[in-house]
């Protein structure tokens, strides 16, 4: 029995061992993919202070993860926005949907490590675990979009303004012709 006994715990021991390797694989695999994402992602606690950022909010912000580790959100945000924004926040942890998108077709302002501001797209997310919210930002610099999208018009109001132009010349060349 004893033999049997020894037999089954070491069983129990290797499938356990086994279970905690696929954990650490799991939770490595989510790791290199929240790394290497071109997004920028961010976590902060329910303080605002950040626990989270990668390569992509490296990039976006000029900052190196080292510099903003549990430091306040705020040093991302413009100054005239910090406080409606904790207000967003503190909304968002109150309320019961899980996730926000919090850009429908107007830019959110973030603030780089060199003081400019630039537009962002923001989803946020939030995961209550053990009793404390986790909040999560994708964001997304659209600067080059907004940019694209600004000469687009231009050039659309610049070729209806020479449609008007021959328009008018057309007519007027008509109406000459008319009257001879």
């Amino acid at each position: 029995h004893v033999e049997l006994a020894n037999q089954k715990l070491k069983n129990e021991i290797a499938e356990r061992e086994r279970a905690e390797q696929a954990v650490r694989d799991s939770q490595a695999r989510l790791a290199g993919i929240l790394e290497i994402s071109p997004d920028a992602v961010i976590s902060i606690d329910q303080e605002q202070r950040i626990t989270l950022f990668n390569q992509g909010a490296e990039r976006t912000f000029g900052y190196r993860s080292e510099e903003v580790l549990a430091q306040q959100l705020d040093m991302l945000i413009p100054e005239r926005f910090r406080s409606v924004h904790r207000q967003h926040v503190q909304l968002f942890a109150e309320a019961p949907l899980p996730t926000q998108r919090m850009c429908q077709r107007r830019e959110v302002l973030g603030l780089r490590k060199d003081g400019t501001e630039f537009p962002m797209e923001a989803s946020l997310s939030k995961l209550e675990m053990q009793g404390e919210k986790i909040f999560t930002a994708i964001l997304r610099d659209i600067t080059d979009r907004l940019k694209a999208e600004d000469e687009l018009q231009h050039a659309h109001d610049e070729l209806e303004i020479r449609v008007r132009e021959r328009t008018a010349q057309l007519g007027a060349a008509i109406d000459a012709l008319q009257a001879e």
